[in-house]
Parts: C-alpha cells; structure tokens; sequence
C-alpha cells in the first residue's frame, strides 16, 4: 500500500476532472456557436481526456487495492491506447495552436477554411504521431517488474527518452506558437481589428498553454531525472508521483474556461448546472454575430463587427 495516498488524491482530482471535460463536451453538443473547427478541436481534446483518466482511474484503484506492481509487458498491453491518445492529444493542441495563428494573422484566408477537410487531417496526423512510438515500443518490450502501471514507466527503457523527447518537443511548440499569437494579438487589439477571433483566442488562450505548461514540466521532470538521480527506484517512484501534475492537466480547461470573464463557454457551463441568472449578459450566436441581452426590456440586438 506504498502509493494509498496518491491513490485518494488521484481520485479526487480524476473524478473533478471527469466533470469538467463532460460539461465541455455537452456545451460542444448543445451550443452552435461552439460547432466551429476550433471549438471541436478542443471538444475533441476533453474527450481524448476522458480516456486518460479513465486509465488513470484504473491505475489509482490498484494501488488501492496494493496490485500496483507488475511487469513491463502486461502493463504496455493494458496502456497502449492511453499512450496513443497521450501524444495523439498534443499533436490536436499543436492544431489549436497553429489554428489561432491563422486565425488572428490571416483571417480572411481562414474564414475560407472548411473544418470538414481540416479535421480529418488533423486527426489523422494526430493518430500516426501518437501510434508510432508505440508501435516500435513493440518489439523492445520486456518482462521487467516495475513498481507501478503508468506510462513513463510502461515504455522501454532504451525508448523512452525518445517517447518523453518528442513530448517536450511538442509542448515546446506550443508554447513558442502561442508566444506568437500573443504578439499578433497585441497588436490587433490596440488596431481593434479581428475582435471575433481575437475573443476566441483569449477564450482559449489560457487552456492551451496550461495545458503545454503542466504537460511539459511533467515530462522534463520524468526525462531528466534519471539523468540526474541514478538510482531506478527514486526515479520510479518520482516518476509515479508526477502523474498527479498530468492529472490535474487532464481536468483543468472547463475550470479555466469557466473563470473567463468572456461567454465563449461560461454562459453555456452555467446553464448546465442551472446558474443561467448568474451568466454573461452576451452570448456569440454565430461567426460574426454578438447577442447582446437586455435585462429590463428583455429583448436582443445584435452587433456585427
């Protein structure tokens, strides 16, 4: 029973986590102004979300149940999926990334975008990147027992740092393609041009680089620790403990959403839970229409920009 108190903090913050991209994945559902190739972008990534707290899950009832230990090679078979949509999750936050800096340099030519020819592309490039690893991870596995059934643990040794490597790779991109939306935005806000994509991108803005952020701390952690400690069973049981910064990560965007001052999701998690009288007054109806709500005379107009 090593890691029982791991276990129960991991629970609690996977079961908040599980609330969160659910509510955003319904928002997705019920709200049209949410139905955009951005917004499905990230409902997408809520979803991919769920399976790894559901992995995760899995994970903090055996150490509960004090089962954690196991071989290498029983624990890839029952993580291959999480692996793949680990990564595979990082290349779609790349997208949204990439997405925002079209959107804000070059929204003429994104208006002109269909998400139904970027999408598939995305989540097919998403696939072969997160399936590729693992697919090599294959042929080196071995019967090694390790302390507990979690991803850094479950690669290879001889392939992991290239598993975590492409990982801070991409978090680094990211985090470095957001440095540049946050430039061009700078300097649209103060020319007050490209509002519409300029609020998405605030919406969003937080979410994806928490996102990279807390991604990207937990793997350098993972990777440079054995290099630094050399004894495998600190650094396995450090690597074990990182999971909890990985959890948070997984529920942490309807929680950053929601505390935005802006209605791009707010309004919507609001009236999920019955709190529609506490919610913006504004709500976007469509791509280039704002809904302003009048309280006294209950009425609606509407604003282009």
């Amino acid at each position: 029973m090593e890691f029982l108190t791991l276990a129960i903090v991991l629970i609690t913050i996977l079961s908040v986590g599980v609330f969160g991209n659910v509510s955003i994945v319904i928002a997705t559902y019920r709200k049209k102004h949410l139905k955009t190739k951005i917004h499905l972008m990230v409902c997408i990534m809520s979803m991919m979300d769920l399976i790894s707290i559901g992995f995760e899950f899995s994970s903090a009832i055996r150490m509960l149940l004090g089962v954690e230990a196991m071989s290498r090679q029983k624990c890839f078979r029952f993580l291959w999926i999480y692996m793949v949509v680990h990564n595979a999750e990082m290349v779609i936050a790349l997208a949204v990334a990439l997405d925002r800096v079209v959107a804000v340099h070059f929204p003429v030519r994104y208006s002109q975008t269909s998400a139904r020819a970027t999408l598939p592309i995305v989540l097919l490039i998403a696939f072969i990147v997160g399936a590729a690893p693992v697919a090599a991870a294959l042929f080196a596995i071995d019967d090694e027992i390790i302390p507990a059934c979690n991803p850094p643990l479950a690669f290879p040794r001889q392939l992991y740092f290239y598993w975590n490597g492409l990982i801070v790779l991409l978090s680094l991109s990211i985090l470095v393609t957001y440095a540049a939306v946050f430039v061009q935005m700078h300097r649209l806000e103060k020319m007050r041009k490209n509002i519409r994509q300029l609020r998405i991108t605030k919406a969003l803005a937080s979410t994806i680089v928490a996102y990279a952020f807390t991604k990207f701390t937990a793997v350098t952690a993972t990777f440079f620790l054995p290099l630094l400690i050399h004894d495998i069973n600190v650094t396995d049981t450090l690597a074990t403990y990182v999971v909890i910064l990985v959890s948070i990560e997984y529920g942490i965007n309807y929680w950053l959403l929601l505390m935005r001052k802006d209605d791009t999701y707010r309004r919507a998690f609001l009236e999920q839970v019955g709190l529609s009288k506490v919610a913006p007054k504004e709500a976007w109806t469509s791509e280039g229409q704002l809904t302003r709500i009048v309280p006294r005379e209950g009425r609606r107009t509407s604003v282009r920009f």
